[in-house]
């Protein structure tokens, strides 16, 4: 395809983890609310635009009515 392209070769990708570190103590409870306070108003548009919502990125792990949850046959249909 690069030849035809008339581009040379893509280089080699590396895809091994880059920039991976570890912390010395957990994150404190009063940070990660204010994180998802922060990320919230953020996350809701983001589920809007999707039509689901993530739950791993909810405070509690139940979607509120106004979208389906992603598991659900209604999310499902609307993706196919």
């Amino acid at each position: 395809m690069y030849d035809f392209l008339g581009v040379g070769d893509m280089p080699t990708l590396s895809l091994a983890d880059e920039h991976v570190g570890s912390y010395s103590k957990p994150m404190s409870d009063a940070v990660r609310d204010r994180l998802r306070r922060l990320y919230r108003p953020h996350h809701e548009r983001l589920f809007q635009f999707l039509g689901f919502r993530i739950p791993e990125w909810e405070d509690s792990p139940a979607p509120p009515p106004s979208l389906p949850d992603p598991e659900s046959e209604e999310a499902q249909e609307a993706r196919d």
